[in-house]
């Protein structure tokens, strides 16, 4: 790197402009895209007649939200007078058996139309949440399909969601509807799509796409590629913001055969940075809601995060597609609930070795009598460990360890019903209850609570033992009865277990993980190690699992390769049960960006990086050899990218020809190597700095370590320090200079304090 002497004699920092236009095709900037048609209503017919069509649905819509309005008004009100009716005409008569069956045969008759008139209000408020959500934009995109030679053309709008009209007729067509797959396949022409097993075979005559705000529309394009999409690259230079948005409106179609892939027990995906993985794992949920609406609930996905910063970033993702968020954890959150360590990965010697031992310990042990201890709750014994080992020494014959322990589990089960049962009306529960404050009465049992009607003790007693004893409920589903002490000394021998292998036992021999999930989905995937993956296909044992990440990316020691990972989930989910997919084109970052990580990435996934966005600002390396010229340099970087946040992607890009579209103010990130360095720039600028406990800001610049980086995007980064110090020539170094560099979409200032990383030199 050339360097030059200041009037005082100093090396000076240099800024060096780089494109490597002749190292990675990336730096090929994309062809400039044909303008979309923003002509107005006088001069374009087209224009014209589509601002007919919006202005048609969007009234269309406004009367749907008016007569939803009130159909929930009515229903309330409706309920409400039935509900005050019922009650007084029914007599709570509990004198002999005949009049008690009648009392209860009234009481089942009004929950039945309370249950109506639920269901009916429900129906209503979720009618008029999707108009809502399209009275925002009505819809992006409209596909004209030959269904057969003798019917006429059919055009076919799509928005984020459908919606019907009062004939029934679907007039806006939800993007995940199979018939929308015409649109993301973006082949003109002959095409298909399946509906229940069966293909369609149509012609795409017309695939267009709207800017569209409300009741205007602001531009169109008719488009037959995605690289000459305008949208997209509209969307991909508008400023970023504290929050994740939804790309429904710009799905490419590698993206889009991820994101409609066939239900498979694994699917693996690698893709490179900034190809959108975090986006299509996010529309692969909403397309899974969507596809198995009658029988999948939200809290059936999990979704496991690199860090509550990113699990904050993508909050509203779903929500702005008419969905709710799946139950979301991190490796932390279910580390914690399982008493192991947060920062136990399982690295440790011989753990994976220990874990497959463990497999093969399993297949043919049963549980013992000695294997039970008590089942507690707090300090107190609620089942003493003989009686439980009295109760698995029954099922002692049964084909598995795991059917045994479900044997167990439902009895043990039964024992907490019947005890709660039997204290509810004890006195010391109607002393517990009558020492509440009315508050706490009314938050758990709705009401106050008459300690002198026996009746009313009883219901209360029931509520406060449910939610007294729900822990030790949890605890049997957790099969914490068992001893994987003594467990494991009995047929693993004499060795103890670190908190990883005891939970990977106990999970492995009961079946205790989480029956009830239906989907997983592990973001950032390359930083788990195989103890990690190998313990999470325990913890979920029914579910499939979508798996997204960068081998490029993974900064921590010890990572599974993804043929190790593709090897566990095989080994779990059984051979040829596992699929996997590509994102190899870059959507984030400019030519000149992409072209400066591009290098730096595995070479099967560096002949194919590429970037669709147009040329943008040069790259800015500044590598400083005496302290006060690389604190001075620091201080500069930090106060123009600042500026050029406040002054909106314009600036950012250094194209002023986006006009107001993008005048909004950026968000970027000073991307420290540890969290002592992130804490010294925050306090020595007066920024904020992101840690667990934080989030993003709206907009400016904020300081994190490179951990709380991964997974989001900045319209502009600086990385305060890439000496060779710091970012060394080993793979590890290359891996997180590549996830440092990787998060910039419009601009980058890389400093070094001293000599500049050997990986950043080119000659």
């Amino acid at each position: 790197m050339p360097h030059k002497k200041d009037k005082a004699g100093q090396m000076a920092a240099t800024t060096v402009t780089t494109s490597h236009a002749d190292t990675t095709p990336a730096a090929n900037a994309t062809p400039a895209a044909p303008a979309m048609n923003t002509a107005n209503a006088n001069t374009d017919p087209v224009f014209t007649a589509e601002q007919e069509h919006l202005s048609h649905v969007y009234e269309k819509l406004l009367h749907i939200e008016a007569e939803q309005l009130s159909k929930v008004s009515s229903i309330a009100q409706g309920a409400h007078d039935d509900k005050a009716d019922m009650a007084e005409e029914l007599t709570i008569d509990l004198a002999d058996f005949d009049s008690t069956l009648e009392t209860l045969a009234n009481i089942e008759s009004l929950n039945r139309i309370v249950d109506s008139y639920n269901l009916a209000s429900q129906t209503a408020e979720e009618r008029l949440d999707r108009t809502r959500l399209l009275l925002r934009q009505p819809y992006f995109a409209k596909v004209t399909l030959q269904l057969s030679p003798d019917r006429p053309p059919r055009d076919i709008y799509l928005g984020v969601c459908g919606m019907n009209d009062e004939t029934g007729r679907l007039f806006i067509v939800d993007w995940r509807a199979p018939v929308a797959e015409t649109y993301y396949n973006q082949s003109m022409g002959p095409t298909s799509y399946k509906v229940d097993g069966r293909t369609v075979h149509v012609d795409l005559l017309l695939r267009r796409q709207f800017e569209i705000e409300r009741d205007e529309l602001r531009a169109y394009f008719d488009t037959t590629v995605a690289i000459e999409d305008p949208l997209l690259l509209r969307a991909l230079t508008r400023s970023h913001s504290s929050k994740m948005q939804a790309i429904t409106t710009t799905i490419q179609r590698e993206q889009n055969t991820v994101i409609r892939h066939a239900d498979v027990p694994a699917l693996l995906v690698r893709g490179i940075a900034g190809s959108g993985k975090t986006s299509v794992l996010l529309q692969r949920i909403a397309y899974l809601l969507y596809q198995n609406r009658a029988t999948l609930r939200p809290d059936q996905l999990h979704l496991i995060t690199p860090n509550d910063v990113f699990s904050r970033y993508i909050s509203d993702v779903l929500p702005s597609m008419g969905e709710h968020n799946p139950q979301t954890d991190t490796w932390q959150s279910i580390a914690a609930r399982w008493g192991i360590s947060p920062d136990d990965r399982g690295i440790g010697a011989n753990t994976v070795e220990r874990l497959r031992e463990i497999d093969e310990a399993c297949r043919n042990a049963r549980l013992a009598p000695e294997d039970c201890r008590a089942l507690r709750w707090k300090d107190d014994v609620i089942i003493p460990a003989p009686d439980i080992a009295k109760i698995a020494a029954r099922f002692g014959r049964v084909q598995s360890s795991r059917r045994q322990c479900e044997c167990v589990n439902e009895e043990l089960h039964d024992r907490l019903d019947q005890m709660i049962q039997s204290e509810a009306t004890s006195e010391s529960v109607r002393y517990a209850i009558d020492e509440m404050e009315i508050e706490e009465q009314c938050r758990l049992f709705g009401h106050p609570v008459d300690t002198d009607d026996k009746d009313e003790v009883r219901e209360a007693g029931l509520i406060f033992l449910e939610e007294k004893y729900a822990a030790a409920h949890k605890a049997v589903d957790n099969a914490s009865w068992i001893s994987t002490r003594r467990l494991s000394k009995r047929i693993l021998g004499g060795r103890g277990l670190k908190p990883i292998e005891r939970t990977y036992l106990r999970l492995l021999f009961s079946g205790a993980g989480d029956a009830e999930a239906r989907y997983v989905l592990i973001d950032e995937v390359q930083d788990y190690t195989t103890a990690q993956l190998m313990l999470l296909t325990q913890l979920y044992p029914h579910a499939h699992f979508l798996l997204l990440g960068d081998p490029n990316q993974a900064i921590y020691e010890g990572c599974a390769s993804f043929e190790e990972i593709f090897a566990i989930f095989e080994q779990a989910r059984g051979r040829g049960n596992v699929s996997s997919c590509a994102l190899l084109t870059s959507y984030r970052s400019t030519p000149e960006i992409t072209a400066l990580f591009a290098p730096l990435a595995d070479e099967q996934d560096r002949i194919a990086i590429d970037s669709v966005r147009r040329a943008g600002t040069p790259v800015a390396i500044h590598e400083c050899h005496e302290q006060g010229v690389y604190e001075n340099a620091l201080a500069s970087a930090i106060r123009e990218t600042a500026q050029q946040l406040a002054d909106g992607a314009s600036s950012l890009s250094g194209d002023s020809s986006n006009g107001a579209t993008n005048a909004a103010a950026g968000i970027g990130a000073v991307i420290a190597s540890t969290e002592d360095e992130a804490g010294r720039i925050a306090a020595r600028f007066d920024l904020p700095l992101v840690s667990a406990q934080s989030q993003l800001p709206e907009k400016g610049l904020a300081v994190m370590s490179l951990p709380f980086a991964k997974g989001l995007e900045f319209d502009a980064v600086i990385i305060p320090d890439a000496s060779a110090a710091i970012y060394g020539a080993d793979e590890r170094s290359r891996r997180r200079l590549y996830t440092a560099i990787s998060r910039a979409t419009s601009r980058i200032t890389i400093l070094s304090n001293g000599k500049l990383s050997p990986l950043l030199h080119r000659g």
